[in-house]
């Protein structure tokens, strides 16, 4: 089984936050760049720990995936543990390239 954590748009046509018809049907936004690297950990189990404990706000949208609807400022505090200075740094530029007052979904899914 594949993982990945990335960044999506939560206006994304095709994906529906709050479920629907298709809830568990490959309802999940759209990528926007490149997936998260691992980390000190595996980053698709920190990430569906941290939304599955309610320690980010977010919920599972599809059968193998969670999204937590996140400003990129509050997506650089979920991670500023959890990488090290070069990894943190890389996502920092990521994340001025985006809206800063726009929520994105921080996506965690198994492919």
């Amino acid at each position: 089984m594949m993982t990945m954590v990335y960044i999506g748009n939560l206006d994304d046509p095709n994906f529906n936050y709050y479920g629907g018809k298709e809830v568990y049907n490959g309802n999940i936004p759209k990528r926007r760049g490149e997936p998260f690297p691992d980390g000190k950990d595996n980053v698709f189990r920190f990430v569906s720990n941290q939304i599955r404990s309610e320690i980010i706000p977010g919920r599972q949208v599809d059968w193998g995936a969670s999204v937590a609807p996140l400003y990129p400022m509050e997506i650089y505090e979920v991670f500023k543990e959890f990488y090290e200075p070069k990894e943190l740094g890389m996502l920092e530029r990521r994340l001025k390239n985006l809206e800063q007052d726009k929520k994105y979904a921080l996506v965690a899914c198994e492919l």
